[in-house]
């Protein structure tokens, strides 16, 4: 009768286990109890893994789709750390006069994230004595793509044509991306800077979004954390999507003497959102005795 009793009040997880990876973001969900009586109350327990290079922020988790009779209240930590696993938990609570059935419920996660690219290059009056291939290529739920940055012999090449453009990447383990396409995410804001190396160089380009000054060479800084770059910047009110191309040219400012270093970064923001799909956080509610 005891063993009875216990197994009773045994907690049904139907979770996933999926052993978190660098480079992704899991999220294991599970519940209480997915069998109650009407009036009764449950809870969701989501294990959100970050393993992403950067923080998550104003992490919010919400339940889909909004039921009436049905309602809930979430608890978790606003920010979440790089390669630290956090417990958000919903109190679900069901009224007296429910419909007996199943209700399929799912956990929506949202966040503010801010990744950067940076792509290393040299420029000489002839070829460049070594061709810089290293970057760095911050983990997140988007790829950030670049094309054209390369080390160029200013004497052949007057300038490099370079391209931006953003993907989603497929790092998501235990809840999938809410969008359709990239057209579906709207970027909260992006840097492109350029490092002029003593104005070496300059930033050009013709997008009509991005802050840059009246003859469009992105202006250089003269102080702060960004002395000697040549940055051009947007902000939410410009409502660019993740599905839109950014183009430069990087173009040589005065003859070289020696061969330069230079490097140039994006830096994107944005709110993004992942649900779980799942059944593990169905619930059947039964009538009451």
């Amino acid at each position: 009768m005891i063993g009875i009793i216990l197994l009773a009040g045994c907690t049904n997880n139907g979770g996933q286990t999926s052993t978190p990876q660098t480079g992704t973001l899991s999220v294991v969900t599970s519940v209480e109890d997915n069998v109650l009586e009407q009036g009764e109350s449950t809870s969701i327990e989501l294990d959100i893994t970050n393993m992403l290079s950067n923080k998550l922020e104003n992490v919010e988790v919400r339940i889909e789709p909004l039921t009436t009779g049905i309602t809930y209240e979430a608890e978790g930590a606003e920010t979440i750390l790089a390669n630290t696993t956090s417990k958000w938990n919903i109190d679900l609570s069901t009224s007296p006069g429910l419909t007996p059935r199943i209700y399929n419920l799912y956990p929506l996660l949202c966040f503010d994230y801010t990744q950067d690219y940076i792509g290393y290059f040299r420029v000489a009056n002839g070829e460049p004595t070594a061709e810089l291939d290293n970057s760095l290529s911050e983990n997140g739920p988007l790829i950030i793509n670049i094309e054209g940055l390369q080390s160029f012999n200013a004497q052949t090449k007057d300038k490099l044509d370079v391209s931006i453009t953003f993907s989603f990447n497929t790092n998501l383990i235990g809840v999938q991306k809410i969008y359709a396409d990239e057209s579906e995410l709207t970027l909260i804001s992006a840097d492109f800077k350029l490092d002029t190396v003593d104005n070496s160089l300059t930033l050009y380009t013709n997008e009509n979004d991005v802050n840059a000054g009246d003859d469009n060479y992105c202006i250089v800084q003269t102080g702060g954390s960004n002395a000697g770059y040549a940055l051009c910047y947007f902000t939410i009110e410009a409502n660019n999507k993740a599905s839109d191309k950014f183009d430069f040219d990087i173009k040589t400012n005065k003859d070289l003497i020696s061969e330069i270093e230079s490097s140039f970064t994006v830096s994107v923001a944005y709110n993004f959102c992942a649900k779980s799909t799942g059944a593990e956080t169905s619930i059947n509610v039964v009538s009451a005795e």
